[in-house]
């Protein structure tokens, strides 16, 4: 079961109202829950049967139900695939299907759905797959092969920018980068990609995670890489200059 307090201005407790609570107060009952995650004002759950419901701020399209309406009560998103994991970035989601494959919903105005547009979806629409829109750095498209080793396990997300890795350890981004955090060996002129690019990096990548512009990724060596936005010296190389590689 799923409980709930706090802000809920836009009804992301699931409730069936808009008031605050300050008081634990069921949410969900309907199945057995294994996760649930927090974009801004949005709330997704995954349920045991693969199934993802949805409430609250819907503006952008981030619950994929096919509209912008916000929800006060859990509704079942739109995605017929087995979901097996889902993320929200502040104002998008994204899931990871059974088969492997990235699907995404909602903002898009720097290319983070990696879907080779930067327009809003409002339901779901298929991200990351084996057959489609792949380019690697030096800007060719790549066609993946159906395998295990290609599926997608996991999945990250910056201020705008997604990063994801395959079963096989390689690392792939989309989105913006105007500081080198997709970690592709450029800025691209401080503009964004909007399809999903193979990043530079030879070592077998086992997790990763995103600050808000820069990115860190643990190798199967056990050591860490990383890229982006240094102004801090939080990349932890010795100076304070951005990395794009």
């Amino acid at each position: 079961e799923v409980w709930a307090r706090g802000f809920n201005e836009y009804g992301q407790l699931g409730i069936g109202n808009n008031d605050d609570q300050n008081k634990w107060i069921k949410s969900f009952t309907r199945e057995k829950v294994i996760n649930i995650v927090c974009g801004r004002y949005n709330t997704m759950i995954l349920t045991e049967k693969g199934e993802v419901w949805a409430t609250g701020r819907n503006y952008y399209g981030q619950l994929g139900i096919g509209n912008n309406v916000d929800q006060n009560k859990w509704v079942k998103s739109k995605i017929k695939e087995k979901v097996i994991d889902i993320v929200c970035g502040a104002l998008y989601t994204m899931i990871i299907t059974e088969k492997g494959e990235v699907w995404a919903t909602g903002d898009n105005d720097k290319g983070q759905l990696g879907i080779g547009n930067n327009k809003r979806q409002y339901a779901w629409i298929k991200s990351f797959t084996q057959a489609s829109g792949l380019i690697d750095v030096d800007g060719k498209e790549i066609l993946y092969t159906k395998c295990e080793e290609n599926k997608v396990i996991n999945i990250v997300y910056g201020n705008d920018y997604t990063m994801i890795i395959t079963k096989k350890g390689e690392v792939w981004a989309t989105g913006d980068n105007k500081y080198g955090q997709l970690g592709i060996g450029n800025n691209e002129d401080h503009t964004s990609y909007y399809k999903w690019v193979k990043c530079k990096i030879k070592e077998k990548v086992i997790d990763i995670v995103c600050g808000g512009c820069y990115t860190m990724v643990l190798t199967e060596k056990g050591e860490v890489w990383a890229t982006g936005l240094n102004g801090c010296g939080q990349l932890g190389i010795g100076n304070n200059e951005d990395q794009n590689i």
